[in-house]
């Protein structure tokens, strides 16, 4: 079962604010994960924003398409209030097969990394606060 969580950490930021009367929902047992997608995040700007189906939609996918290409392009990305995804090297490195204790080559590659703004650190810890 989920409550909602009123938005009142994120008003203390500028350009954090939710659309009046809406709040974020959060599930009572943390144990539990659960995942956002990429509908709920359409479902949402229909429902706050008053766009069209098609126009969320097609924001929500240009905004995802825009950070893929920045970060396939090399570039990191900043989102102010919400964090930073960046590109680290990672250097080839030996692995061992848990089955057969065999040794196995891992190739040097890029990966994705993400760091959390203080602003977002912030409010999920209030937000874990308050589900006690």
């Amino acid at each position: 079962m989920s409550s909602p969580v009123t938005t009142a950490a994120l008003q203390k930021s500028e350009g954090l604010h939710p659309t009046k009367g809406s709040t974020f929902v959060l599930l009572e047992d943390p144990a539990t994960p659960r995942t956002v997608t990429k509908q709920e995040l359409t479902d949402h700007l229909v429902d706050t924003m008053g766009l069209t189906g098609k126009e969320s939609k097609r924001l929500v996918e240009s905004f995802f398409n825009t950070m893929r290409a920045t970060l396939a392009a090399g570039e990191g990305v900043k989102l102010h209030g919400f964090g930073n995804f960046t590109l680290h090297d990672k250097r080839a490195r030996p692995g061992r097969n848990p089955q057969t204790g065999e040794v196995v080559p891992i190739a040097a590659r890029q990966v994705v990394t993400f760091r959390a703004s203080p602003l977002l650190k912030e409010v999920c810890l209030a937000a874990m606060e308050e589900q006690g």
